[in-house]
């Protein structure tokens, strides 16, 4: 279904890169944000967001990913995920929101925003390892965690990284002037 309106206005009210889609993963418009981020031009009616944001041949839900399109397109609601971009200096941490676009038969498009994540892409990136549905939950949580006062409580199961995981969470706090010590609970 071709897209009736011209939606270029609506992508240029986003300070942070974003990108209109078809329903057929098809790049339409893209904002000057998303092209000075990513440092390139988008064909539009002919790029796909997988292959310029992942470099993927099909849709990121086919590599093992989230994909926030098929899940707005299936909700027929606004979808949030966290991913892992090919920007202009590599892989780089992302959140990608998601929102439907209506037209008189029903969603036409979607509007993806792009907010880069430096601070997960440099500390996080740097250390952890990870693409994965669950991996991207826990980088959200990081970065979700990391700017609070109260302390934060790690469970798991022996050589899962809590202690590293501990660490960067203080690295990115208010506290990471302070020492960081790690307790050991079942030692005690």
């Amino acid at each position: 279904m071709p897209v009736k309106r011209d939606y270029g206005a609506i992508l240029e009210a986003y300070a942070d890169p974003a990108i209109l889609l078809s329903p057929s993963y098809r790049i339409l418009a893209a904002n000057r944000a998303y092209e000075a981020h990513y440092g390139r031009s988008v064909r539009a009616g002919h790029d796909y967001c997988y292959r310029v944001s992942h470099g993927y041949d099909s849709p990121c839900d086919q590599n093992g990913e989230t994909c926030p399109l098929a899940a707005t397109r299936e909700g027929g609601k606004k979808s949030r995920v966290f991913h892992v971009h090919e920007g202009p200096a590599g892989h780089e941490h992302v959140d990608v929101s998601m929102s439907p676009v209506f037209g008189d038969d029903g969603v036409e498009a979607f509007v993806e925003v792009i907010r880069p994540i430096p601070e997960a892409s440099a500390r996080v990136g740097g250390i952890f390892v990870g693409r994965s549905e669950a991996f991207m939950r826990v980088v959200e949580l990081i970065r979700r965690v990391a700017p609070s006062e109260v302390p934060a409580l790690l469970l798991g199961e022996s050589g899962t990284g809590k202690e590293l995981l501990a660490s960067t969470l203080h690295e990115l706090s208010p506290r990471r002037e302070q020492p960081f010590v790690a307790v050991n609970v079942a030692a005690l």
